[in-house]
């Protein structure tokens, strides 16, 4: 019965911080200076089609009554509609969130593939010269700015080497050779499922800069905790007594100090994922990458309060629903902590 209580708790907090983060950005969004129904009609706007769009848009009713309108919409699957493009705001994230999650998810594997392997390698030597390399590695992954990473790993493969693209998601001529068809809206998964080969090796090959681009602090961060908490594993008296029955280093290090030693790796990971859902903004811009970022920052410059709205509690939702998450796994590993 504590597991229950303990997570009923933890949904009433989700709740609570949902709520909270809703009314702050729903009036920041309202206060700052603008004039979102002259955005809505459009150039050459009169003041009679503006006052107009005001009521349209309820901009006429006090901010309380507005907020409470937009939650009622909100929980019936109304997210509002974009000042910008007129379209639904649910409808614009289902369009630009895919490429977004995919350039996310091809970067946390980056990460975790190469985080792991260094922060076991650093901590099996550690304080030679391969540990020190790792972890000046590491330290430069989560101190570099990622959009001075990102103009960088173009001007040596694009500029420099010519191997890799510029920027953009697909090349545009395959649009006339071999367009690719939508399923899922993750281009590599929909050229897979569709068989189309051209797609895919164009997609893999525009994704490879900006994931590697993205996948530079969480593989820092990945590294240090690694290295941490293998180095303290590795020092316990079941691998001692590993090392005294004649078992191989290797064994020893990925199938009993590797598997011990890495809760602490998931729950940053878990944590970076939903963080690298808005850093991911910046990269998004530097390789022009058609995702959330630039949906989300064409909204901020126009002052699209529904879609400024929608993008934030997007985001909130994905960070505190991981940290849930995280929370839960830990209290199903360690009981301790619903008691506590």
């Amino acid at each position: 019965m504590k597991i229950q209580h303990y997570i009923a708790k933890r949904l009433v907090l989700v709740a609570f911080v949902l709520f909270g983060i809703s009314v702050v950005t729903f009036f920041i969004a309202r206060v700052v200076p603008s004039e979102p129904a002259a955005r809505w009609i459009g150039l050459h706007a009169t003041a009679e089609q503006i006052a107009a769009a005001r009521i349209e848009l309820g901009l006429d009713k006090p901010l309380y009554i507005q907020y409470c309108v937009y939650m009622k919409n909100l929980f019936q699957g109304d997210w509002g509609i974009s000042i910008v493009t007129h379209q639904p705001v649910l409808k614009d994230i289902k369009e630009y969130l895919p490429a977004s999650l995919e350039l996310i998810i091809v970067g946390m594997i980056i990460a975790v593939v190469i985080g792991i392997f260094f922060g076991v390698l650093s901590a099996t030597r550690k304080d030679k010269s391969i540990d020190h390399i790792c972890r000046f590695i590491s330290i430069g992954g989560v101190s570099l700015p990622t959009f001075w990473l990102g103009i960088m790993l173009q001007l040596i493969f694009f500029r420099e080497m010519g191997i890799l693209p510029l920027s953009g998601r697909i090349d545009p001529t395959l649009m006339f050779t071999s367009p690719l068809t939508k399923v899922t809206g993750f281009y590599i998964l929909d050229s897979i499922i569709t068989g189309n080969w051209a797609a895919f090796k164009s997609s893999l090959v525009h994704i490879i800069l900006p994931a590697l681009t993205l996948s530079v602090y969480p593989m820092g961060l990945v590294t240090r905790m690694t290295r941490s908490s293998l180095i303290e594993v590795l020092n316990e008296d079941y691998i001692r007594v590993a090392k005294a029955y004649g078992i191989s280093d290797r064994l020893i290090r990925y199938k009993y100090a590797l598997k011990n030693a890495i809760s602490p790796t998931i729950t940053v990971l878990a944590l970076c994922f939903a963080y690298t859902l808005t850093s991911t903004f910046l990269i998004e811009a530097v390789f022009n990458w058609p995702g959330l970022g630039g949906y989300t920052s064409r909204a901020i410059l126009a002052m699209d309060y529904p879609a400024i709205m929608g993008v934030t509690l997007l985001v909130a939702t994905f960070y505190v629903l991981i940290n849930l998450l995280v929370d839960l796994i830990h209290a199903f590993i360690d009981p301790r902590i619903v008691l506590g």
